[in-house]
């Protein structure tokens, strides 16, 4: 697996939860199959 354009979330960072939601939520849009 190539780990290259994966996002790294350090919790107890400057990451609040809604942005790591978000992140999460854009990754999951980037590859979830498009139906048509």
């Amino acid at each position: 697996m190539n780990k290259t354009h994966w996002n790294d979330i350090h919790f107890g960072g400057d990451v609040s939860e809604k942005q790591a939601k978000q992140m999460i939520e854009n990754s999951y849009h980037l590859i979830k199959p498009k139906r048509e």
